[in-house]
């Protein structure tokens, strides 16, 4: 918890006297903590706790307990004040010496999009020279962040200068390459292979192509010594179709006036405006083909009218196509409608609420079809739409008895509710019933609609057991008699994602109604303790959820759609489902992890310790005894220099592997610090405890593609992360990730 400064002891009613004992201590606590400094992970994480028992025994007013819990947090304030005095008394210096760095903010749009000719030199001493900086500061080591600024700042003017050389080159080539007469013309007509010019096309393609290779290269001097050839070979070809216009004759032309009159049928509907979107598109390429055939016909281009015939036949294909696709639907969705459709909607439904909701649900089908349809996407969506149309429309027919329960019955009808589920399309329609479900309807509704529905069992508590989850013994229970809090929000939120994902999966939901931070799945069960769908509480994502460190962006392929704050309970709810998703079919405990930022699972703290004493060239011993102790106590007896060490430098390594030791135990949560995760991270790999007793690591240049920071404590929170910011419409359409998650709509 980010401790707040108004938020002290004193104002909370006790011994004022003790507390102005330690306060001038814990106000300096508080100046080096606010630091955030990751080096010092281990020393906030003790001010934490001690603060937070102090508010929890304040809060009970539990005063007595209070005061006397009031050394601790002044022995964590004096060990904190302590760690942080270099970094208190070196920040300022730091601060002035970064405010005065020039162009950074140039330099780091250059390195978002660097020309490939700066990647392994003027952009990789910029990014080093910054990351220095950035990492030193993060750690608390301002001094030597410091030292580094400028070298940072001569790389800097190095990249800009570097990039303004590449774009001058750039800018003199495509100048140049302009300046060959003809070459749009050319390339043109060796795309489409024309006849008139096909002994040309061969060298006017090679030459091409090697200039095309070194544009890729963006090697621009080369590009531009290749444009001699490029401009001969466009002379050539230009040269073969003057030849070939000259010698047209009228038989020819002719010809192909008559191929042209030929294709009226076709072309002539183009002309004319509809049905849909998509295929006024379709239109458009074709009358834009046209026009270009008929002003090169009107200005002796035969050749280049010849080349354009192929693409246009092409494009009219397409038209046929999507104008027969379209005929055969429209056919298929009058018949929906003017049949079942209207069927349903002429039945007599009461009250008006229910005629309204039948009327609102197959409104909205029947948008969504005519949506698909005018962009093009008849067989993948307008047309399966439809047959789900016409089977929502048959189950609305009959709705009337679980509405009429739902809507005024004293207790839930079972039969009535089955009895809709079970008919093709009618689970939907049973969905739309519980959306329009008046609130403060008695939950034994909801928890009957969402058995049959999903195959979910419901349990609810006032308040969880702070101590174990799954013992329930003395807690109260809450009625199915009482008035829905969020029930029907769950149920809704189930409606989110593919029914097969929940349906089989997830087959008890255990909730809460009081507010404990969080939820948990497993063994086909949810739990839900984080209080009310309304209570405040929000999800942040990408940069705003620490992500990255402080200083650091997130790569652009991997930014949400926004950075909105969705609320917690929704998130929480989806991410569970995640959860028992993998669990049902096991996703990462397959290849993915692996791909997938690196993930590996360690085989205990041993494991781990071994990599550690490497990497220190510490006494492995002494590593695995200190990982060994749940909250990586040292051994009291430390072991003598190795391989040649002063007792100074190996005391020191001794506190370096301490301080890492407990700085990756689950208690840390170093998955919520991206800061102290890069620091922690041995040869580019984040090793961590992320439950009890369990290892395991990932790379940590992974944080630059994460959604939310929470997604960096195990392999299985990062896929449910990501599948409830998948369902949650964080990720864009384009996401690398998106592709992956997508089949998940189908599973079974």
């Amino acid at each position: 918890a980010d401790i707040q400064a108004s938020v002290i002891f004193k104002s909370r009613g006790c011994n004022a006297a003790a507390y102005v004992l330690i306060e001038t201590n814990f106000e300096a606590a508080l100046e080096v903590y606010r630091l955030k400094i990751a080096s010092l992970a281990v020393q906030n994480n003790v001010l934490d706790k001690a603060y937070n028992a102090l508010v929890k025994l304040a809060d009970a007013k539990d005063w007595l307990k209070a005061e006397a819990a009031l050394p601790a947090l002044d022995a964590a304030s004096t060990v904190l004040n302590l760690a942080g005095v270099t970094a208190l008394a070196d920040k300022p210096g730091f601060e002035l010496a970064f405010k005065d760095v020039l162009d950074l903010a140039a330099a780091q749009l250059i390195a978002k999009s660097p020309p490939l000719a700066l990647v392994d030199g003027e952009l990789k001493t910029f990014n080093e020279a910054y990351s220095a900086v950035n990492d030193a500061k993060n750690v608390g080591n301002f001094k030597p962040a410091t030292d580094a600024i400028p070298a940072l700042q001569t790389a800097i003017h190095k990249l800009i200068k570097a990039k303004i050389k590449v774009d001058g080159e750039a800018l003199l080539f495509s100048q140049e390459k302009a300046k060959i007469s003809g070459y749009a013309n050319a390339q043109a007509l060796a795309a489409e292979n024309a006849p008139a010019v096909a002994d040309k096309i061969a060298a006017f393609t090679d030459a091409d192509g090697k200039v095309e290779a070194q544009v890729k290269l963006q090697n621009w001097k080369a590009a531009l010594l290749l444009l001699g050839a490029l401009k001969a070979a466009t002379e050539a070809v230009l040269k073969a179709k003057t030849s070939y216009n000259t010698g047209y004759s009228e038989e020819k032309q002719r010809q192909f006036q008559q191929q042209l009159t030929d294709l009226k049928p076709r072309t002539n509907p183009a002309k004319t405006a509809g049905p849909t979107r998509h295929i006024d598109q379709l239109k458009k390429a074709v009358t834009d083909r046209l026009g270009q055939i008929e002003l090169m016909v009107s200005s002796a281009d035969h050749a280049s009218a010849e080349m354009l015939l192929p693409p246009l036949l092409i494009e009219l294909g397409a038209l046929d196509t999507a104008l027969a696709a379209h005929q055969q639907h429209m056919i298929k969705f009058k018949a929906a409608k003017e049949g079942a459709v209207k069927l349903a909607l002429d039945c007599a439904l009461t009250p008006k609420k229910l005629a309204d909701e039948r009327d609102k649900a197959l409104s909205a089908i029947e948008l969504r079809i005519q949506y698909f349809a005018d962009k093009g996407s008849i067989a993948a969506k307008a047309d399966p739409m439809v047959d789900d149309w016409i089977q929502q429309a048959d189950a609305w027919k009959a709705a009337q008895a679980a509405s009429d329960n739902l809507n005024s019955g004293s207790d839930p009808d079972p039969i009535a509710m089955r009895a809709l589920e079970g008919l093709p399309g009618g689970g939907k329609v049973l969905d739309a019933l519980m959306a329009g479900l008046p609130d403060g309807k008695p939950e034994k509704f909801i928890r009957e609609a969402m058995k049959i529905r999903f195959g979910i069992d419901v349990t609810r508590f006032k308040a969880r057991n702070p101590d174990e989850l799954q013992n329930y013994a003395g807690l109260t229970t809450v009625s199915p008699d009482a008035p829905d809090k969020s029930l029907k929000k769950m149920y809704q939120l189930f409606c989110k994602v593919p029914t097969a994902n929940v349906k089989g999966k997830v087959t008890d939901l255990i909730q809460f109604d009081d507010d404990a931070d969080g939820a948990a799945a497993g063994g086909g069960k949810i739990w839900m303790y984080c209080g009310q769908p309304d209570g405040g509480s929000k999800q942040k994502f990408g940069s705003k959820a620490g992500v990255v460190a402080d200083g650091e962006t997130i790569d652009p392929d991997f930014v949400p759609v926004n950075e909105d704050e969705v609320p917690y309970f929704d998130f929480a709810a989806l991410h569970e489902v995640g959860h028992a998703v993998d669990n049902a079919k096991g996703i990462m405990n397959g290849p993915v992890p692996g791909q997938i930022a690196g993930w590996e699972r360690h085989a205990g703290s041993d494991a781990v310790a071994v990599i550690a004493a490497a990497h220190f060239k510490y006494n492995e011993q002494f590593v695995k005894d200190t990982l060994n102790d749940k909250s990586s106590t040292p051994p009291s007896i430390h072991p003598a220099p190795e391989g040649g060490a002063t007792q100074t430098d190996w005391d020191k390594t001794r506190e370096a592997v301490v301080n890492w030791c407990q700085s990756v135990r689950v208690g840390m949560a170093p998955w919520n610090n991206a800061a102290l995760s890069k620091h922690v991270a041995i040869n580019g790999r984040v090793y961590q405890e992320s439950y009890a007793g369990k290892w395991v690591s990932y790379l940590v240049e992974a944080r630059a593609k994460g959604i939310t920071s929470y997604q960096f404590r195990s392999p299985g929170e990062w896929f449910a992360e990501l599948y409830a910011a998948y369902f949650s419409g964080k990720l864009k359409k384009d996401h690398p990730y998106a592709t992956w998650l997508k089949p998940l709509k189908k599973i079974t």
